[in-house]
């Protein structure tokens, strides 16, 4: 039987949907030309290239980076992730799923996702797309916008998004045009979101700033 997800923990798993392609391999090259000059934002843990953004959603992008590199470097998020395994990516074969990786791998490997990579201020057609081998993310304005208006749960969704899309910036060891975890399954009765490290991490992350910014 399917296990039922309370209505907090199915709402943040819907927080973040993204666009890692289905056979785990990205074929995109070009990284995006600037139509706005870009503006290089630099966190304890990345450096991220700004495109296209306006002055408004750009001062957004920046709060919400900053945010989600707290909730990374966070004792309760570390100790979530590696409290327990996590399925990289599902087969689209009903009971066919990657073999489970364990938190600790996940942990490391988040240590230094995304180092450098370009953010940009785009709607990809879905909440938000990655490219592992151009190191870049796109996401929907509405995001950003979400942000501005100062509610904490369009808050927590961005930090969601920003959290899920990094782990596509990682790519298998030497591969740097496969992505280390997908969504695949996503949404499938044998691979609920909240195994998957993109959706899981990333609910794990809206959870984690709801609880710090509260105490703050």
């Amino acid at each position: 039987m399917r296990a039922i997800l309370g209505p907090t923990t199915a709402a943040l798993m819907l927080l973040s949907a993204c666009g890692s392609l289905s056979d785990g391999v990205d074929y995109s090259d070009d990284r995006t030309a600037a139509l706005i000059p870009p503006e290089i934002h630099v966190t304890p843990c990345s450096t991220v290239e700004l495109v296209n953004f306006p002055a408004a959603e750009a001062g957004a992008a920046k709060a919400a980076l900053d945010a989600a590199c707290v909730v990374r470097r966070s004792p309760a998020f570390l100790t979530g992730v590696t409290a327990r395994d996590w399925v990289p990516g599902c087969s689209l074969i009903p009971f066919v799923r990657h073999r489970a990786v364990t938190g600790a791998s996940v942990r490391d490997a988040m240590a230094d996702a995304g180092a450098r990579f370009q953010l940009i201020y785009e709607d990809p057609g879905a909440v938000a797309s990655t490219s592992v081998s151009a190191q870049s993310m796109r996401v929907r304005p509405e995001r950003f916008q979400g942000w501005l208006t100062g509610d904490r749960d369009r808050r927590a969704a961005l930090v969601n998004t920003l959290t899920h899309e990094t782990t596509h910036l990682i790519s298998e060891p030497g591969r740097p045009r496969v992505f280390r975890y997908t969504d695949r399954g996503q949404g499938s009765w044998w691979c609920p979101d909240r195994d998957l490290v993109s959706y899981g991490l990333g609910a794990l992350a809206a959870r984690t700033w709801l609880e710090l910014s509260s105490e703050g």
